[in-house]
């Protein structure tokens, strides 16, 4: 009848309206079909995330050498706070916890801490400060759900979906901890047009600077041209042992850097999707998106770059939102710096995003 063909019309529209992505099954990167089948997925997901949380197994970044070569322009700043949380600090934290923040596999949602008495926290940083000593974790810390979310504008492949590592409740709360304990150190380590997670910085002001940075130029018709470059799988590439070698040298509490990471070292991910869960599998590489101690050796990184570049190329101005990195001068200078960014990069165990990489002139 009539009202059944404009239904039916009206979902052929909607249909055909839609990106063309469907949302329920995974592309295939081998075959180009649509995967459907939940555990099917998990296995195609698993092979082609390994390629990436395993590129550096058989040809690590050599830590000794990227020392001898940069460890000069970055003495690091030591004599961060090294004492082991207090009850008050985690009670402090567990009050933050957010609502909609999902659960790991322990099965408790963060933001129910929120209900355990204060009393309780005094006897939960006895048993941090017990991991801290022994360099361990308690044992289900080391399974991590991970969410596959699709990247907004991309496909249904694999290595289109962003992976997010939902941790046990306590971790995230305790990693928090850590991390508002160290903040005053990170304000003194980082260079200064280096921004993210950090207070009273917002990332508007790297877009500021470049913004006016273009407008100045065309108005005076100055030659300026701005750089921008982006980190190819920036949390993902990130080699373990580097990392705790690197965190070490820039002063972090050798403790928790030791205790961090033994945890990636040994942790166990789960890809999750709806409530099917994967078999767990290992990582060579990468730290966990949503883990906020991740962020630091994100920020330091970047930060050691520009301390580099600013004794190298002195005249380019430069900032970044985390990984999200501008530069600012002639097009001559932007040239010649470009190499060196391309070289450090490499050193480090990481490489630049081509695509995302824009000269604005």
């Amino acid at each position: 009848n009539g009202s059944d063909i404009k239904s039916d019309q009206q979902l052929f529209r909607h249909l055909k309206q839609r990106d063309g992505i469907p949302s329920a099954s995974v592309k295939d990167p081998t075959t180009g079909k649509q995967i459907f089948d939940v555990n099917e997925q998990f296995t195609c997901m698993i092979q082609q995330w390994k390629k990436i949380f395993d590129m550096h197994e058989h040809d690590p970044p050599k830590w000794d050498n990227f020392i001898q070569k940069y460890g000069q322009f970055e003495p690091g700043v030591h004599g961060a706070c090294a004492n082991p949380l207090t009850g008050e600090q985690l009670w402090t934290r567990a009050k933050k916890l957010k609502e909609d923040t999902a659960a790991g596999a322990d099965g408790w949602k963060p933001h129910e801490l929120k209900f355990i008495p204060r009393s309780a926290w005094d006897l939960r940083a006895r048993v941090l400060a017990l991991s801290l000593e022994i360099g361990e974790y308690p044992e289900c810390y080391y399974t991590v759900n991970t969410h596959a979310i699709p990247k907004k504008n991309k496909g249904n492949a694999p290595l289109d979906h962003r992976l997010l590592a939902i941790f046990s409740a306590l971790y995230p709360l305790e990693a928090g901890a850590f991390f508002d304990k160290l903040v005053p150190w990170l304000q003194e380590l980082l260079h200064p047009d280096v921004i993210g997670a950090l207070p009273n910085r917002e990332g508007l002001e790297i877009a500021w600077d470049a913004q006016a940075f273009l407008e100045h130029a065309h108005m005076y018709g100055l030659p300026g041209v701005l750089s921008t470059y982006d980190f190819k799988k920036y949390f993902d590439s990130f080699d373990h042992d580097f990392v705790y070698e690197m965190m070490k040298h820039v002063g972090m509490p050798a403790e928790l850097a030791k205790l961090t990471h033994h945890l990636y070292k040994n942790m166990r991910r789960v890809l999750t999707k709806g409530k099917a869960l994967s078999q767990p599998f290992s990582a060579y590489n990468g730290v966990g998106q949503r883990d906020i101690l991740s962020l630091i050796p994100a920020l330091v990184l970047v930060s050691w770059q520009f301390k580099m570049l600013d004794i190298l190329h002195p005249g380019v101005e430069k900032g970044a939102y985390f990984d999200d990195r501008n530069f600012r001068g002639t097009c001559e200078q932007l040239t010649k710096l470009d190499a060196d960014i391309h070289e450090f990069d490499k050193a480090a165990g990481h490489a630049t995003q081509p695509d995302k990489t824009e000269f604005v002139a």
